[in-house]
């Protein structure tokens, strides 16, 4: 389980002066990445100032030329999933911030000093890199099962803490089913909030027993396929599920339709797999072609053959 270094790098750089942490997955533009970075270096001093627009490396590097320059204390940039740059094209631009100190020199102190976090390794940004000589590398262990699990354990519900046990069995379940295909903690825990109290629902019913594992299991199973066919693409938090459950539950209980089939049919047409998405893309990109081509392309010469065949043999029958 990975990703521990960013709350570590949110501890250490978030409160001092002069550095910012952005996460770059939640920047999907140049202009908005470099616009976080200048707000969180430029904010305290520029109050009243409006901050320039940078749509590159180059306008971010003159605007740290002209609100930076070489006086003040040394600067950190932290990118967190800098992975994320690589389809920006600003992996080469960033190496070379820290030339943009006027008074810089090679054997001075880096004025300038960027931080990628993720989890690629380092050969996966050699293209994006250029020619820039190779950072300095820092490797972080991944969690451990247990240390995963000791995590977890911290946000049992506060009704729960008191017998933790039903919640820690099924944080052992979905370590056991989530494991290998999601290894981001943050992701692991959002499952964890939003399908605990679906897990628990049987128990507090009276229905079964918390001891009996193997009937929560075919209870919850439906519910973790459904998570594993849409990881990484929901589109609420778990703290906005909690509100929408919330607000919704009274409503729903009078109609007797529950939460989750009324979620799932007001958000049919935005929940579906990336696997899915890209099929009827396909699909409907294919449905221009003109007939013709699907025979040339898709159609086998021996079925050709075969129905030349079949058709000369009744007209010759015919006869």
């Amino acid at each position: 389980m990975r990703c521990w270094f960013s709350a570590v790098a949110q501890r250490v750089f978030g409160g001092m002066a002069g550095s910012v942490v952005v996460d770059c997955a939640a920047r999907f533009t140049a202009a908005l990445l470099f616009d976080a970075l200048l707000r969180g270096l430029l904010a305290p001093t520029t109050t009243t100032t409006p901050l320039p627009k940078c749509d590159s490396a180059a306008d971010f590097a003159a605007a740290l030329r002209l609100h930076v320059g070489g006086a003040g204390p040394p600067r950190f940039l932290v990118l967190d999933n800098a992975h994320a740059l690589r389809r920006l094209g600003l992996v080469s631009g960033l190496l070379r911030l820290q030339e943009t100190n006027p008074t810089y020199s090679p054997q001075a102190n880096a004025h300038i000093t960027v931080v990628f976090i993720s989890a690629l390794p380092w050969h996966k940004f050699k293209e994006a890199a250029e020619a820039n000589p190779d950072p300095i590398f820092l490797y972080f262990p991944a969690y451990t099962a247990k240390e995963t699990r000791s995590i977890l354990a911290l946000d049992c519900p506060p009704e729960d803490t008191l017998d933790p046990s039903l919640f820690l069995q099924f944080v052992d379940l979905a370590q056991n089913i989530l494991s290998t295909p999601c290894r981001d903690l943050s992701e692991f825990k959002h499952i964890v909030a939003l399908l605990y109290p679906k897990y628990k629902e049987p128990v507090v019913q009276g229905k079964v027993k918390k001891e009996d594992a193997i009937k929560l299991y075919r209870h919850i199973e439906f519910y973790f396929k459904e998570v594993l066919d849409k990881l990484y693409t929901r589109k609420l938090s778990s703290t906005e599920w909690a509100q929408t459950a919330a607000t919704l539950r009274p409503t729903l209980a009078s109609q007797s339709q529950s939460l989750n089939e009324a979620i799932a049919i007001d958000e049919f047409d935005m929940d579906l797999p990336y696997n899915t998405i890209y099929l009827l893309l396909a699909s409907f990109i294919a449905s221009y072609n003109p007939k013709g081509l699907d025979v040339r392309f898709f159609a086998k010469a021996s079925e050709k053959r075969t129905r030349k065949v079949l058709k000369v043999s009744k007209y010759t029958s015919a006869k």
